[in-house]
């Protein structure tokens, strides 16, 4: 399996305006503390990440305990801007990617990329990474649970990841989130893979601490001081042994029976009632989704989707 860790651009935002070309005429627009940066051909997809990150990133500050401060968006209006904003190092699946640490994201056009998920939820991911790590203050978190906590955020669940965790898991076993720590596989299937992992992983720290939010755990995390000590407060036990408690946790929710795996029609019958089991186990789990969501906007939807984490 190939990992790969994100490289940190060097250069100062600035500088990666000027490495999309010389010829582009670049434009801004601001509201409050956000500001989307753009080429005119990608005015109507500014104005709509302006809109949403207007309405969300004041939200997700406010959840996580910290003061809002200004964050920059920039929307590459090519492949080769985008290779150089990002010094290549994004995946081809990957539309969007946030530096935390510099307050930017930066998005591929939906000029020149269909989004896998609504812009909505793009733009609420990579704003809640920066939201995290302000409200971190600090404290180091493993990739898997940056990752998490942003989808959570976003209302993401994707039948793609469903299936990729399904998968994995009955065709040799999980990711051990350890090697989620600083990096994720850069293959699309152990990505997807990877990103339900995240999500369960953090949605499982909620539930058994009974915190209940995303936000919530952030806050703390940064509490705590350290990222061990916050899973020691909030779970009794130590990072290894909630990792464990974790990935046994997700065996239990996405492992078929052998049996289902091969063409032995004997077991046919039992073979339903047990595909009918998984199924209600896993709308339980999306109806606790929908819980956490219940008091927050949806948001916007438009289909055209550390320190740094591609989306």
């Amino acid at each position: 399996m190939t990992r790969w860790k994100v490289a940190a651009l060097l250069a100062v935002p600035a500088l990666l305006l000027a490495g999309a070309g010389p010829g582009t005429a670049w434009e801004s627009l601001s509201s409050g503390f956000i500001t989307v940066e753009h080429a005119p051909e990608d005015e109507l997809a500014a104005r709509r990440v302006l809109e949403i990150a207007s309405e969300a990133a004041p939200r997700l500050h406010r959840d996580m305990g910290v003061e809002p401060a200004p964050i920059r968006l920039q929307i590459a209006p090519d492949e080769t801007a985008f290779r150089d904003m990002t010094s290549g190092s994004v995946p081809e699946w990957g539309v969007g990617v946030a530096y935390p640490s510099r307050a930017l994201i930066v998005l591929r056009s939906p000029r020149i990329v269909e989004y896998p998920l609504a812009l909505g939820q793009i733009v609420v991911h990579e704003l809640a990474h920066v939201a995290a790590h302000r409200g971190l203050r600090g404290v180091r978190a493993p990739r898997w649970f940056h990752e998490g906590v942003a989808m959570m955020s976003a209302g993401e669940w994707r039948l793609g990841s469903l299936d990729a965790m399904v998968a994995r898991i009955g065709g040799g076993g999980t990711i051990p989130l350890a090697e989620l720590d600083t990096s994720f596989p850069y293959d699309t299937s152990d990505a997807s893979a990877a990103y339900a992992e995240s999500f369960f992983a953090v949605d499982y720290l909620a539930e058994v601490s009974g915190v209940g939010t995303a936000p919530d755990l952030v806050r703390a995390m940064g509490a705590a001081g350290s990222f061990d000590e916050g899973v020691r407060m909030l779970t009794g036990g130590g990072q290894d042994e909630f990792e464990r408690n974790a990935v046994a946790a997700m065996r239990r929710s996405f492992t078929l029976p052998l049996f289902l795996r091969t063409g032995d029609f004997l077991f046919l019958g039992l073979a339903v009632l047990v595909v009918v089991a998984l199924v209600l186990r896993l709308r339980t789990r999306r109806r606790r989704m929908a819980d956490l969501a219940e008091n927050r906007d949806e948001p916007p939807r438009w289909k055209p989707g550390s320190d740094s984490a591609w989306h």
